[in-house]
């Protein structure tokens, strides 16, 4: 056509060009923290945030001697510290916990290779001992965290902590 310039096929002038990225990632980013299933795609890609957490936030406090991550649909192990290793007969166990609270306390289950009796089981937190020592299981809507403390640390204190962190998870400040 006579007239027309090269660029009139371009849809958004030149100086609105550069807000469409961070437009972009503001829709992304905004996506991210409250849908649920993008969140958990998105974390579930980067293990070294679910890593930190189990070194900061669990590792770090002193409670545990081994803790770990699992992806909120329970399909593995996202981040864990030393010593923390779960088969798939465990990770089932726990669905089971969660899924019957009657057959939870009924026949307890186990966490890296140990039997615990339950002594808590709901629909957000599974709590077990062995003897002294005992496991804090709690889920996030974008994980489940599981903590082993040693027969040194109350399990009032323990389940602090991790209940705490799901808090946090589901509702960042």
């Amino acid at each position: 056509m006579a007239g027309s310039s090269p660029d009139r096929h371009n849809f958004l002038p030149p100086p609105l060009t550069p807000l469409l990225l961070p437009a972009l990632l503001f829709c992304i980013f905004k996506r991210c923290r409250y849908s649920l299933n993008f969140f958990t795609v998105i974390m579930g890609e980067h293990s070294a945030i679910w890593q930190s957490y189990v070194d900061s936030s669990l590792m770090g406090s002193g409670q545990f001697d081994k803790a770990g991550i699992l992806a909120a649909d329970f399909s593995g192990v996202e981040a864990a510290s030393p010593g923390f290793a779960l088969s798939q007969e465990e990770i089932n166990s726990l669905i089971t916990a969660y899924t019957s609270s009657d057959q939870a306390f009924a026949n307890g289950f186990s966490v890296c290779g140990e039997k615990f009796v339950t002594i808590r089981a709901d629909e957000r937190s599974v709590y077990g001992k062995k003897g002294k020592e005992g496991v804090i299981i709690a889920r996030a809507s974008s994980c489940t965290i599981i903590a082993h403390h040693s027969e040194a640390v109350q399990t009032t204190n323990a389940a602090t902590v991790v209940e705490n962190l799901v808090d946090y998870l589901n509702n960042p400040r």
